[in-house]
This record gives structure tokens, C-alpha cells and sequence, in this order.
């Protein structure tokens, strides 16, 4: 199939600044998928103002164990979490990020599959600690719907850092096709501060 004046790709951004990856260089992770080839394309936008715009605020990281214990103020308002392991002084590393919707996350991480999660985190790190961060989410342009929770939730497990990431599914692709900006605030780990997922035309 011929494509008359554009071609059509898929790009795909994690950014991360030059502090946050200390030594190494500023690391621009990208996905592109040409439906059709031509040579040294330019890449523009295929509409600028087209895509959600999303804010996620994470919380200060509470205790595994403590979180099960007491609960947390931030469980009416998170529709995800992110689980981290730290040992000693060491800088922690985001291993497991999920999403609720209609249950608070220390309900969702007191369930049999959660525990079973828990046990496996335990043998994989030993002599860490483990701690779980809430993210209260906001959208500038829409409202918050299932879909789109779960369209987050799979682009915040494709661009974990692969070495500790212990999501099975969305690890290899995200599947997501609508266009998203998101902003990770607060205590974010080592999730990217900035991520964009966009529709591209290659003119």
C-alpha cells in the first residue's frame, strides 16, 4: 500500500535529564513503526494539541508491611501504586507499578496474588526493604475513565527500567494508540519524570 504525501510512524519518548542519569547520556527511548519507507523523513507532530495530558503525583514511599497494617489516607484518592525495593542506602529501584479502580491499593495488595508477588519480591531482594508509593492521577483535558487508567498504567510498566521491572504483561509492548503526555511528580523512584506517546507524520 502506497502512502501519498505522509507516512504515518509511532514514536514513543521516555526523557530523563542529564542529573538523573548521572554518567550516562541523556537517553531518548523511541518505538517507530513505518507503514511505509522513504528516505531521512522529517518527523512532525500529526496534531499538537491531540493527546491527554496527565499528571501523576506519587506519594512518600510507606512501609510494605505498614501499609497493610494501617492503610493509608492517599487510598481513596490513587488509582496506581508503585512498589520499590531499597537496601541499606542505596537508591531504591521501582520493581512492580499497578492500578486500582475501585479498590483502595492496601485492599489490593492484601490479596492472595499480591501476597504470592510479595513472597517472590522477598526471595529476589534479599535484605531489602520493600515500600509502596500511591499515585493520585489527573488529567488536565478529560476525565478519568477505566481505559485510560489502564492506558497509564502500561506505558509507566514499558518504560520501567527493564532490570527490575517484575510486570509480566505490557513489559515487551504497551498496546497503547492514543497519545499521551505524563508528568511523574513527587516520589516517582526511577520512573521518568517526563513520558510522551505520540502520532507522528513523516513528511
Amino acid at each position: 500500500m502506497k502512502c501519498h504525501n505522509a507516512c504515518r510512524r509511532e514514536a514513543f519518548h521516555s526523557i530523563m535529564n542529564d542529573a538523573e542519569l548521572g554518567s550516562r547520556r541523556r537517553r531518548y527511548a523511541a518505538i517507530l513503526l513505518p507503514i511505509s519507507k522513504r528516505s531521512k523523513p522529517t518527523m512532525e507532530p500529526l496534531h499538537h494539541e491531540e493527546y491527554w495530558n496527565i499528571e501523576i503525583e506519587w506519594s512518600r514511599p510507606k512501609t510494605y508491611e505498614r501499609l497493610l497494617d494501617e492503610g493509608s489516607p492517599h487510598d481513596d484518592l490513587a488509582h496506581l501504586y508503585l512498589i520499590s525495593a531499597r537496601m541499606g542506602t542505596d537508591s531504591p529501584k521501582a520493581i512492580y507499578v499497578g492500578k486500582t479502580y475501585d479498590q483502595w491499593v492496601s485492599k489490593r495488595l492484601s490479596q492472595p496474588d499480591h501476597k504470592r508477588r510479595y513472597a517472590e519480591f522477598i526471595i529476589a531482594y534479599p535484605r531489602h526493604n520493600f515500600y509502596v508509593s500511591h499515585g493520585i492521577v489527573k488529567i488536565q483535558n478529560g476525565k478519568l475513565t477505566r481505559k485510560r487508567i489502564d492506558d497509564i498504567e502500561r506505558i509507566l510498566i514499558y518504560v520501567n527500567e527493564p532490570l527490575h521491572a517484575h510486570n509480566v504483561q505490557n513489559f515487551w509492548q504497551h498496546s497503547v494508540t492514543t497519545p499521551y503526555q505524563i508528568e511523574n511528580r513527587g516520589s516517582r523512584c526511577t520512573l521518568p519524570r517526563t513520558i510522551a506517546l505520540r502520532v507522528f507524520v513523516a513528511y
